[in-house]
């Protein structure tokens, strides 16, 4: 026989609420996070194969490009921002501070083995593009003598 617990079942509406409004922002949990405390944008994001090439841009407005964090491997790319706005106003009979935070994160895997260590980034009124050559597989015949 179970017992209702009302607590556990406040619980499970708060977070039927918060993923509900989550859903609805377009924000995700970041990883490594708990309580759904921290949230971040996931932004406009495109990957697609381009001839040679792997190339990807998100939308990202609002940030500068030193708050950008981008990581590209062999099979995946993942980029983080986070910034923060602080304002203090003071005054004779008042105190005022204010603090802002914004964060965008996102890790997909890439439709091709790229060379990472050969990716350029480039950003623009608020677009990240990222350019992947990809990796070439061997087409060409060898001999191998044998020993």
């Amino acid at each position: 026989m179970n017992i209702w617990d009302p607590f556990e079942e406040m619980r499970r509406i708060h977070e039927d609420i918060e993923r509900v409004f989550s859903e609805f922002s377009g924000q995700k949990m970041l990883p490594g996070k708990k309580e759904g405390r921290e949230l971040a944008r996931i932004p406009v994001t495109e990957i697609r194969e381009a001839g040679s090439d792997v190339v990807a841009t998100f939308e990202i407005p609002g940030t500068s490009k030193e708050n950008i964090e981008l990581n590209v491997t062999d099979n995946s790319i993942e980029v983080k921002t986070e910034q923060k706005h602080e304002k203090e106003e003071k005054g004779k009979d008042f105190y005022g501070y204010r603090s802002v935070s914004r964060s965008f994160y996102r890790k997909l895997p890439l439709p091709a083995d790229v060379r990472a260590e050969e990716a350029k980034a480039e950003y623009a009124e608020g677009v990240l593009k990222v350019v992947m050559p990809k990796k070439q597989a061997i087409t060409e015949k060898r001999k191998i003598d044998i020993r």
